[in-house]
């Protein structure tokens, strides 16, 4: 095939709509899931920014508890990467954009919860940011919960009139 032919064809091919919301959403997600290998595989780095209790049983060692947290690290990369594959494969399927839809409710709900409760607890001055708990949830774990089902949530919307449009022609 000729560089002309391949010029062409790459011109022609166009990225169905919210494509990069969808990008932008599974990189967030991605970056949550990060950590809970880490800690999976034993690391202790910004562990105290989840919890006291998070440490104690890292420390610990437990069976259970690498389990749990390879649960919570499949559960975030499926949530990350499959509305971003079902888009990027048409037809999207419509139990995706379902679960993705309860996905988005979920992370905005406990992301801009736990945003907003972190930054009034520090203006009121109920709790400080020099308490790695607090400073995690309301600089890191939250908001990237908040960003991810935001990008999530306008990666639907925008592609959804893409779906509306071609079901009325």
């Amino acid at each position: 095939m000729t560089t002309s032919k391949l010029d062409v064809m790459e011109k022609t091919r166009t990225k169905p709509p919210g494509t990069p919301l969808f990008i932008g959403a599974a990189i967030a997600g991605l970056l949550h899931a990060a950590p809970s290998f880490y800690w999976m595989c034993g690391g202790m780095w910004l562990l105290d920014t989840v919890g006291p209790m998070a440490v104690k049983l890292q420390q610990e060692g437990n069976v259970p508890v690498r389990f749990l947290l390879a649960a919570v690290f499949i559960a975030k990369v499926t949530g990350a990467l499959v509305p971003l594959i079902d888009h990027l494969r048409p037809p999207a399927h419509a139990w995706v954009r379902i679960v993705s839809w309860v996905g988005v409710l979920v992370l905005i709900g406990w992301g801009g919860y736990g945003t907003f409760a972190g930054w009034q607890r520090v203006v009121t001055g109920k709790a400080s940011l020099d308490h790695p708990i607090i400073a995690g949830h309301t600089y890191l774990w939250s908001p990237l919960f908040l960003m991810w089902g935001l990008l999530l949530c306008g990666a639907l919307f925008v592609s959804r009139a893409r779906r509306q449009k071609v079901s009325a022609a």
